[in-house]
Formats: C-alpha cells, structure tokens, sequence
C-alpha cells in the first residue's frame, strides 16, 4: 500500500525484456587497470561506475573506500544502474547527477568539510533510489546528509531531481546541518530511521507533491556554540523557491529538545502553502509548530507533552505576519489563512498556567477551523471553556486564551496503551472511539489499518482494533 506509486518502478527490471547487464567488481585489493570482474575487481568505485552501462550493477567489496563517487551517464526504468555496497562497503562521499540510479546497502561516511553533503542529489537526478543505506555524519561539523541540489528556476524548475525515493535508510551523526533536504517534485521519503543528531534540522522542504511517510526521526538534542536553530521540519523563501501541496504522514517525531515541531514560513513567496500533517505521532517536542504560510492542515495527529516548557504557549500557531528578505517583521503576508486543525489529540501540551496548550490562531486569519479535537492538559485537566470564542474560524479572528469546539472532547484520560513507552494505540474503552470526522483524501490510519467505512473516525492517529486477542497457552511446538 505505501509504496504503490513506486512499484512499477522497482519491478520494471524484472519485467522488461531481456537486458545485457553485468556486474562490475570493487575491492581494495583490486587495480583500477583490471577488468573489473569477481576474480580480478577494480581497485576505486569510481572507476566501476565510469565504467558501468545502464542495467549494470557495481558490487563494492568490504572495507573504506575513501572517495567521492560521481554518476557517469543516465540509464533508465528498465535498465538502472546500481552501486551497491553488499552491506559492508563504506565511502566517503556520493553526488547522484544522473538519471535513473540506485544506492544501496553502503555506509557513506568520513566526510569532515563543512556545508558539504553525504549524498548529493544533484539537478538531473530524476527516479534516483537510496535504500538500506546508513548515512553518517558522525558529529563532523555542518556536514549534511541527503542534499537535494535547487532547481536553477524559481519558484518551481523541472531539473530539481523529481520522482525519487528515499527507503529505508539510517541517517545520524549530523551536527549543525541538516539531515534530508528535499527538492524537486513528487519524492517518497518512507521507512527511514533518522536520529541522534546534534543542533540540526530534520528535514528542509521545497519543491512540490512530495510525501514524507512512515519514518521515525529521533532524539535531536542542542550543541551550545554551533549556530544552527532546530526543527523537526522547515521550509521558507528567502531563496524564491517553493514549496507547496506536500503531505508528511505516518511519522513518529520524537525527542527534540530546545527546537520546534515545525517552521513554516513563506517571506513573501505566495508558492509556499498548502501541507497535509496526518496520522503523524508527535512526542516530547520542546517548542511550539509555527506556521505563517496558508492552507496548512493537521488531521488526526497525536501532540503529546509538546511545547511543554516553562511559559510555554499553543502546540500550533498559526501565526498573521512573517519575515521578510531582510529579516523584519511584516504584518499582513503569508498569513495562515484557511488552516485546519481535526481530530487531533493534544495531551499534557503547554503550561496550566494558560489557557492554552492546544493551537492558537492569529487574530487576523479568515477560514480556519478547528474541531473534533480531544484536548486534556497535565493530570488530564480540561481547558477553560467559553462559547463566544470563535472555534469554527470565523472572520474577525480568534482569541488564543479562550476556548471551545461545539464537537471536541474537553479533558480526561484519553485511554492509551502507554503513553510513557510512546504507543498511544486507544485502549478498547478509551473515549477517542468514534468521536472524529471523517475526511477526505485518505482511509487509512498510521499503520495503514482502514478505518471505518461508514460512521465517525476514532480520534488520533490510529484506530482501534478492538481488544488484543490474549496468545494461547500450552502451545505444542512441532519440530
């Protein structure tokens, strides 16, 4: 189900006609003068891959190659070329600059020059794969990970590698940088585990159509002295790119310590709007999701002990004013018309000394809406209630420190398996049973469960599956 868009791709080599691929050896051990076969291996990737023809895989031995590999030519759908790391080669430092490639099963590491990138996905890269790859900054300063390079127009260009996907990868160690920075249109970034970095970004978005599904981003801690703010995922136009209509769902964003959920700002590009955050688990984020870009929307996502710390206000603001190119306030741009904030659990977020801990919507935005949400402050405390605030989004604005949704559920236990352990599965009593609303654009909760076909959702990002079936005892193992 979630890499459907990306089946065709993977299986095309196996269905095409018949191609003349080889395989081209690597080893330490090896003479770049050889043929590049099992019993007599090139001695430098490179080599391997200037001399590798679409369709044909080039099998890296054990051991550092300490080396900056470079694509030689394009290949295509039926016909990719691989470089492939067997899963115990490491390099130094890949730049991806044609058409059609994978990366796989490779540790790319030992890089130590500063604003360079682990892997560099360059303009012209389209339907690049990176798979089962560890990629590891370890700790070098301002050394990024996987690096989409700009397209050369703005807002929007067609160079920007497009159609990429991005798989089951390990990216850590990045101080300073940051780990995926995302270009170019309709890339699947799935299934990866990113964590244990220093003062970084998780992720910088532009470009268009690009979905972020199903990976676990982990323990981002402050490093005094190093510059750099922290986010779980930002976007902004101080270089005239876009970057609209993406969806970021099915994560587990856990852990980020003195860095916000989210920062989203357009200065002054009306081409950055328009992000879908569904199904997503949001855990023990110090700061607060900014928002100042329009048509943002947050559906049925789980806040649990978000913008937590002392003073600390809404888990979402959806703010009416952003920067401009010169770093100065400007009232009246990019403001966050038309967010939507539904059927999210907001739990133990901002302080009790407010009223708040939920969202909070400047005074200025036109159609926004929040509503169905289950919110419940530390010691499943309920908010202060007050019908006259404007919780469906009317014109004329929205008083942060007042609150009410004619549908929502005002304090108590949300039921969840262990909250503390980070599995906020709904108890088979728990009151987030039935009390969402149904939406469109998507059936399917965080683990890909369907939810209910006809009726109210469950609240939050999964369903309830009823009670836990308990295992048989006595089993009788056959050998």
């Amino acid at each position: 189900m979630l890499y459907s868009r990306f089946a065709s791709l993977l299986l095309l080599p196996a269905l095409a006609g018949p191609v003349l691929a080889a395989d081209l050896h690597v080893s330490l051990l090896g003479n770049d003068t050889n043929p590049g076969t099992a019993s007599a291996p090139f001695r430098t990737i490179q080599r391997a891959v200037n001399a590798a023809m679409p369709g044909d895989t080039v099998r890296v031995g054990a051991g550092y190659f300490d080396e900056t590999v470079r694509t030689a030519r394009n290949a295509s759908d039926s016909a990719r070329i691989t470089l492939d790391g067997q899963g115990v080669a490491r390099v130094r430092q890949v730049m991806l600059q044609h058409t059609h490639h994978s990366l796989q099963n490779i540790t790319v590491s030992g890089l130590a020059q500063q604003f360079s990138n682990l892997v560099f996905v360059r303009r012209g890269a389209h339907s690049s794969i990176i798979s089962n790859t560890v990629v590891d900054a370890a700790s070098a300063l301002q050394v990024g990970g996987i690096f989409w390079e700009g397209p050369t127009t703005r807002p929007f260009g067609t160079d920007a590698a497009s159609n990429c996907l991005v798989i089951s990868n390990r990216i850590t160690g990045i101080l300073a940088n940051t780990a995926l920075h995302i270009m170019g249109d309709n890339n699947l970034v799935v299934g990866n585990y990113v964590h244990d970095v220093g003062q970084a970004d998780f992720v910088r978005l532009w470009g268009q159509a690009n979905i972020i599904r199903g990976n676990t981003f982990t323990n981002n801690f402050p490093v005094p002295g190093v510059g750099n703010h922290i986010d779980f995922i930002q976007t902004f136009g101080n270089n005239r790119f876009g970057s609209q209509d993406h969806i970021i769902e099915g994560n587990r964003v856990l852990r980020i310590r003195s860095g916000q959920l989210t920062q989203l700002e357009g200065n002054l590009v009306p081409e950055i709007r328009n992000w879908t955050f569904r199904n997503n688990v949001f855990a023990d984020i110090d700061l607060q999701a900014s928002c100042t870009i329009p048509g943002v929307k947050y559906y049925n996502n789980v806040f649990y002990r978000c913008n937590s710390t002392v003073n600390a206000g809404a888990a979402l603001n959806f703010g009416s004013r952003s920067y401009n190119l010169s770093n100065n306030w400007v009232e009246g741009t990019n403001r966050a018309h038309g967010a939507q904030v539904l059927n999210n659990i907001f739990l133990d977020c901002g302080q009790d000394s407010l009223n708040q801990g939920h969202y909070g919507f400047g005074l200025e935005l036109e159609n926004v809406r929040a509503d169905y949400n289950f919110i419940s402050k530390a010691g499943f405390q309920a908010l202060r209630e007050d019908t006259s605030a404007r919780a469906i989004g009317d014109p004329g604005g929205w008083d942060n420190f007042r609150w009410y949704e004619p549908n929502g559920y005002n304090g108590g236990n949300p039921g969840f398996i262990n909250a503390a352990a980070y599995d906020f599965r709904p108890s088979p009593d728990s009151p987030l049973l039935g009390r969402a609303l149904r939406l469109p654009g998507f059936s399917h909760d965080i683990v890909g469960a369907l939810r209910q076909s006809a009726g109210p959702w469950d609240i939050g990002p999964y369903r309830a599956l009823g009670a836990r079936p308990t295992p048989p005892q006595n089993l009788v193992v056959i050998p």
